[in-house]
């Protein structure tokens, strides 16, 4: 949901920063025709965490789009800093002292730009320039410019990023595609990691991201392949996984099953776990384990004015002795149409026994 609203004075000036041009227009011509979409999600973390950690999760991210012309937009994205409830971050006093605390500590949240770039859209071809969303990780971003143009039922894009936060100092190509023909859909990505001339340690690498899916009756099913080679990794990285989704009448069934290679699955540019082809719930993810496999099974349904889901993983490995399995419950109901409050139970090791309850809402503009 998007609305068009009265921003800041910070935000208004930032946009107007971006948007506005030499023949200096007033501010309130600047801020006009600007959309505001994002989200605030809070959850209490207290019940079962530890004290090492915060106890809340917070999450915050607003985008403004302004209007420049017929042709031309820019954007900007503040995105909470401490995306992780354990990360360390330094703050100054009013003397100028520096010293370093978690969001457990309850202080004011961190916001920052993690988009900044500009638009051009004509005739079905659009392209962005700027800081930009840096693709196969996990919300990363980096400098350079993307290019997407439409031929009928496919959308073919392209990219360049010579500096990301996600790799430093190194550039990062891609290429990709996403389309039909017929009932099957598909997505393709292909990045190719650079060596960097100002780091001699640096590495290049490939990866390979696939998605095929269609309808067979009720059932959604779909197809995920990833892989991950080159210098930068000591061992060849791969994945893949087979899910559906299936309505079986008043509840609703996920069910997937997922392979790494014999050297493991870590197919991301940045290393993270959320590879479409990968199965990561609480403690137990796929792609860090060796010549290993998982289940992921869950089951929806409707209680009162709210859906309840019991979820379940297991990993297996032929490296370890005892199964990684993780159990999560969740029950999220809608107040309204963009405000929602949800409660969870996960067991995220049951061959620990460790587990927590979490309490949250969620709203988004």
């Amino acid at each position: 949901m998007k609305n068009t609203i009265k921003m800041s004075l910070v935000a208004a000036i930032a946009v107007a920063g971006l948007s506005s041009n030499a023949s200096a227009k007033s501010l309130e011509e600047a801020i006009k025709g600007t959309d505001i979409s994002g989200s605030i999600s809070y959850t209490m973390e207290k019940l079962g965490k530890s004290t090492e950690e915060a106890q809340h999760d917070i999450d915050i991210r607003a985008t403004l789009k302004s209007t420049i012309n017929d042709n031309i937009t820019s954007t900007i994205r503040f995105d909470e800093k401490n995306d992780d409830d354990t990360d360390n971050y330094n703050i100054k006093d009013d003397n100028g002292t520096t010293s370093t605390t978690t969001t457990q500590s309850s202080n004011s949240v961190l916001m920052e730009i993690d988009r900044a770039y500009f638009t051009y859209a004509n005739d079905g071809l659009t392209s962005s320039f700027g800081l930009i969303g840096a693709p196969l990780t996990d919300g990363g971003q980096g400098d350079g410019i993307n290019v997407s143009k439409s031929f009928g039922t496919v959308t073919a894009v392209a990219g360049y990023l010579y500096n990301s936060g996600a790799t430093n100092t190194q550039d990062v190509a891609f290429l990709g595609a996403v389309g039909s023909a017929g009932t099957v859909g598909y997505n393709l990505t292909y990045a190719s990691l650079m060596e960097s001339d100002a780091d001699a340690a640096s590495n290049s690498g490939s990866f390979l991201h696939a998605n095929v899916n269609t309808s067979i009756a009720m059932a959604k099913i779909n197809f995920d392949y990833s892989s991950a080679t080159g210098d930068a990794f000591t061992d060849d990285q791969s994945q893949m996984k087979l899910s559906a989704n299936v309505p079986l009448g008043a509840v609703t069934l996920d069910v997937a099953y997922a392979v790494n290679g014999s050297d493991g699955g870590e197919t991301m540019i940045d290393g993270s776990e959320v590879a479409k082809s990968n199965i990561e719930m609480g403690a137990t993810d796929l792609s860090s384990a060796t010549d290993a496999s998982a289940m992921y099974i869950a089951a929806s349904t409707k209680i009162a004015n709210g859906t309840a889901t019991l979820a379940y993983t297991a990993i297996s490995s032929d490296i370890a002795v005892e199964e990684e399995k993780t159990m999560k419950l969740n029950y999220t109901m809608p107040v309204s149409s963009n405000f929602k409050v949800f409660a969870n139970y996960e067991d995220y090791d049951l061959s620990a026994n460790e587990s927590e309850i979490t309490l949250g809402a969620k709203y988004s503009f």
